[in-house]
């Protein structure tokens, strides 16, 4: 088993799959793909650690922007809202 593969055994892993179908729109659809592109990471380790490297980094801004996205959906913070996760410059010029 990989590194990688050991992440699908954590309880985490498993209170994460349990409560995905609670997220909406974007954060719903990003949430699936982080999923997806880390067990990918883990299927395509063995013959590729550069490929999965790639997969795994991919799982990892997938999971951000769900992350970031439920935020822009809940948040009563002022400046969330004006988030655009397609524009880089809007996240990193972030309002403290």
């Amino acid at each position: 088993m990989t590194v990688i593969g050991h992440y699908f055994e954590a309880e985490s892993y498993h209170w994460l799959i349990e409560r995905i179908e609670r997220l909406e729109g974007q954060a719903k659809y990003c949430a699936f793909n982080a999923i997806r592109y880390l067990r990918w990471a883990d299927d395509t380790f063995p013959i590729s650690p550069l490929v999965a490297n790639f997969n795994a980094s991919h799982a990892t801004e997938e999971a951000v922007v769900s992350f970031i996205s439920s935020a822009v959906l809940v948040s009563d913070v002022e400046g969330v809202k004006s988030i655009r996760l397609k524009e880089h410059k809007s996240k990193v010029n972030y309002p403290n």
